[in-house]
């Protein structure tokens, strides 16, 4: 049995800027939905990536680490989306963890 001609992978890939292009032409479509709202294609592109522009503005690097210590809700992939966008690394922390956790 032969294995198939694959293409390698890119040598850098970033999942947030490839889920905005896949969803550019459906702005409209919903994305995500929490207790109070929804959040489309369009309004998570924008609040992605303004996400992005504000970690870089603080001087955050490419590969370091951001600390995500949120409630859930739309702002959470927004948030772990930005991070990815921009470079940086999101570490997500579950706000209900104790100290002895």
């Amino acid at each position: 049995m032969s294995t198939p001609d694959v293409a390698p992978p890119p040598e850098r890939f970033n999942f947030a800027a490839h889920l905005l292009a896949l969803n550019t032409g459906h702005p409209e479509r919903v994305a995500f939905v929490d207790d109070r709202s929804g959040l489309t294609y369009g309004e998570l592109d924008e609040r992605v990536r303004r996400m992005a522009a504000a970690l870089r503005g603080a001087g955050l690097r490419r590969e370091e680490r951001v600390l995500l210590m949120m409630v859930d809700g739309n702002d959470w992939p927004v948030a772990f989306l930005g991070a990815m966008y921009a470079g940086v690394v999101p570490v997500a922390v579950n706000t209900l963890l104790t100290a002895d956790d």
